[in-house]
């Protein structure tokens, strides 16, 4: 077995003290006066004798782990995860030399003083990025507040201590801008949710924005739904039936890709032109197309709420005791194809 390779041994190599040795490697001591040739041989002779850094003994002398942990629930509808949010909270952590490690378990743990993970129990990180956009145990969120474990929670509506997307000022402005171009009928299509008693919080937040709007615009109000039954099937009918009135919508604004999807295929079925005869609305995480034609989207700022996250959470770390001003992330928007009927 290869033996254990120590600050000792760097040191002794180079002909350095112990603290220089620790300065250079650990990057610290920014403001050590260690002359640039001195700090390659030490560099060069670490990697020549595979020398990994203890972060257990780091943690002992300075009481932190540089770590922060994720927490997830089981259940993916309540802690839905871009890829894009995981990209910028590495990033954020890479610029503090701090690192990630994720934990799922289920809501039945999380709401158990005797089963509480061990990411909550014991100190093995330095903070805390909660990703549950609704339905997190109560429990859970009390024993993060008694024991003042810093923490920044992701994609939820608390008035305190979260990053999370702005759905309503995305829906409210792509609203608005549909009606200056001259749309006077515009819907807005959801999702029929069987149980409406435990959303996500943004399925009331864009109905919200797209009222706002149309009040403000002087203009009536239309919500029409998609049903997804246990077999996935929709009510294509009821949306047909809607879109071929002979005052039918001029725009609709849809609450997920897959409820445009719907809307688009009935249209193109129905000898409908997009966006000439009508203008379709999305918000997604990525441009969206459906049918093979684009789709208006309201691009979910997924990255900047993961770095936003780890930002917040680095003044939590200093100070748990101080609450942060909740954050709310402005949406991007590919609308090169609202049209204006003439």
């Amino acid at each position: 077995m290869k033996p254990v390779v120590t600050l000792n041994d760097i040191a002794k190599r180079v002909g350095v003290s112990k603290v220089t040795a620790s300065a250079v490697l650990n990057n610290v001591g920014a403001n050590t006066k260690v002359s640039d040739a001195t700090r390659q041989r030490i560099m060069a002779a670490a990697e020549e004798m595979g020398y990994r850094p203890n972060s257990s003994a780091r943690s002992m002398r300075t009481g932190k782990f540089d770590c922060v942990g994720l927490v997830l629930s089981t259940k993916s509808s309540r802690s839905t995860l871009q890829r894009y949010t995981l990209n910028g909270i590495n990033d954020a952590l890479a610029e503090r030399n701090y690192h990630l490690t994720m934990g799922t378990a289920p809501d039945e743990m999380l709401a158990s003083e005797e089963n509480v993970p061990k990411m909550l129990r014991q100190w093995m990180v330095d903070g805390l990025l909660i990703n549950y956009s609704f339905g997190a145990p109560e429990r859970m969120a009390k024993h993060i507040q008694e024991h003042l474990i810093p923490s920044v929670w992701i994609n939820g509506s608390n008035e305190a201590d979260t990053v999370s997307p702005d759905d309503r000022s995305a829906a409210r402005e792509i609203t608005s801008r549909l009606a200056e171009l001259g749309h006077r009928r515009i819907v807005y299509c959801g999702y029929d949710f069987q149980d409406e008693t435990d959303l996500h919080y943004s399925v009331e937040a864009r109905k919200q924005g797209y009222s706002e709007a149309m009040q403000a615009a002087g203009l009536d109000t239309a919500f029409e739904r998609v049903r997804l039954d246990q077999d996935g099937r929709t009510n294509e009918a009821e949306i047909r039936q809607q879109i071929g009135v002979t005052d039918r919508p001029t725009a609709v604004v849809t609450y997920w890709p897959s409820v445009a999807n719907v809307v688009m295929r009935q249209a193109l079925e129905m000898g409908l032109r997009i966006p000439e005869d009508i203008t379709i609305v999305t918000f997604s995480d990525v441009w969206v197309k459906a049918e093979g034609l684009p789709i208006n989207t309201c691009l979910i700022p997924s990255y900047e709420i993961g770095y936003q996250a780890v930002k917040m959470l680095w003044e939590k770390i200093a100070d748990p005791t101080q609450a942060q001003t909740s954050v709310t992330v402005p949406f991007l928007f590919d609308d090169q194809y609202l049209h204006r009927l003439l």
